[in-house]
């Protein structure tokens, strides 16, 4: 049996660029959130109040998230409708 480099890894695929980019930019904003850890003044509508600003920012990017997702979502199936 000889040893064969070619073959080494054989079977093994790379990970699809839409999870690195997400797993980059997840732990982006995990550092961005774990540097901004001071309270602030929120003023949103009716809402006033004081909370870190590691919340404003998780919160924030899970909106963002949602909407970033629902929006094409809701294309997609109103263009399936027509």
């Amino acid at each position: 049996m000889t040893d064969r480099p070619d073959q080494e890894g054989a079977g093994r695929t790379a990970p699809p660029i839409g999870l690195i980019i997400s797993g980059i930019i997840g732990l982006v904003l995990v550092i961005f959130i774990f540097s901004n850890n001071h309270t602030t003044e929120v003023n949103f509508l009716w809402l006033d109040t004081r909370m870190p600003m590691w919340a404003v920012i998780l919160i924030s990017g899970a909106l963002g998230a949602l909407l970033g997702w629902s929006i094409p979502a809701l294309r997609r199936r109103s263009q399936r409708n027509k």
